[in-house]
């Protein structure tokens, strides 16, 4: 080790000490990265799958979106061309109509294209934090500053 580095007991139990001696380091360095690269990549690559086929499906919708704003237009003409003489049942039911559209409209509008919550993945990111800190034996006003934004970022 050479006093480079301080392992906490937690290091101890997961990491044999040699790994730190200046024969393994640089490839434990470089076999580190390449499986954190590769995991993170293993990770995220079904998520952007899914991800790009809900931006497809979220076009597919937009075309529908079109059609249904274009018929909410014809309404509205319709509504317009003589509401006076338009008997009041004809005009209730094609105002109720058009706000449904509307709200139909809107609750497709706030789809999602990411297979995951964002704010859900900020609470699980923000869980995995203090635990590595600890294991990294960082201590201290850093410790104390990452509570409190994860406690700020969990809504605690």
């Amino acid at each position: 080790m050479g006093g480079q580095a301080t392992l906490t007991p937690e290091w101890l139990v997961l990491v044999p000490p040699y790994i730190f001696s200046e024969v393994f380091r640089i490839p434990v360095e470089i076999l580190l990265t390449i499986l954190t690269l590769g995991s993170i990549g293993i990770f995220f690559w079904p998520m952007y799958s899914v991800h790009c086929l809900m931006l497809a499906e979220q076009a597919e919708q937009h075309r529908t979106l079109n059609r249904i704003i274009r018929h909410m237009h014809a309404l509205d003409r319709s509504l317009l061309q003589d509401p006076t003489n338009m008997p009041t049942d004809d005009r209730k039911k094609i105002l109720a109509e058009i706000d449904s559209l509307k709200e139909l409209h809107q609750r497709t509008l706030k789809a999602p294209t990411w297979p995951f919550d964002r704010n859900g993945a900020i609470k699980f990111a923000s869980t995995q934090v203090i635990p590595i800190i600890s294991l990294l034996g960082v201590t201290g006003p850093f410790n104390q500053v990452a509570e409190i934004v994860i406690k700020l970022f969990q809504g605690v």
